[in-house]
């Protein structure tokens, strides 16, 4: 389901994407050595290629007559999304899938764990408490307005 307003970064994975481009990351993944960190830009990269190398089409590209290889997007829009499906879908069995501004990275340490998950609260709060703050606003501002 796309998130309104941000459906262009916001749409679903597609039945191609979870089948055949996932499982390339999912492999990517698990190839890693706990505490091993990864950028994202050679997760897109890793799948990028590996997508060529098995000419992995992307069936969803505009022009039906035209054959195009299935490519991450440059901001990495597909890849968080296939990362949500993977730790949704808990796919990697190595280790808890974590990251930070170093990158993604597997780990089984209990404090670096929850400091994530806490981490992952505290971001969603701060989503939610700033659109509590807009419709708080918005109610002030329509109470003004009516006679």
């Amino acid at each position: 389901m796309a998130i309104q307003g941000f459906e262009d970064y916001s749409e679903s994975l597609t039945k191609m994407e979870e089948l055949e481009v996932v499982p390339l990351l999912v492999e990517k993944l698990n190839s890693l050595e706990l505490e091993q960190f990864i950028k994202t830009e050679e997760l897109r990269d890793h799948i990028n290629e590996r997508c060529e190398k098995e000419q992995i089409i992307n069936y969803c590209c505009k022009s039906k007559n035209k054959k195009k290889i299935y490519k991450v997007d440059r901001e990495g829009v597909k890849l968080r999304k296939m990362i949500y499906f993977i730790r949704k879908h808990d796919l990697v069995q190595k280790g808890i899938l974590i990251a930070n501004q170093k990158g993604y990275k597997l780990s089984l340490k209990r404090e670096e764990i929850e400091k994530y998950i806490h981490s992952c609260k505290q971001r969603g709060e701060s989503f939610f408490n700033t659109a509590s703050l807009i419709e708080s606003n918005y109610k002030n501002r329509l109470k003004k307005l009516q006679p």
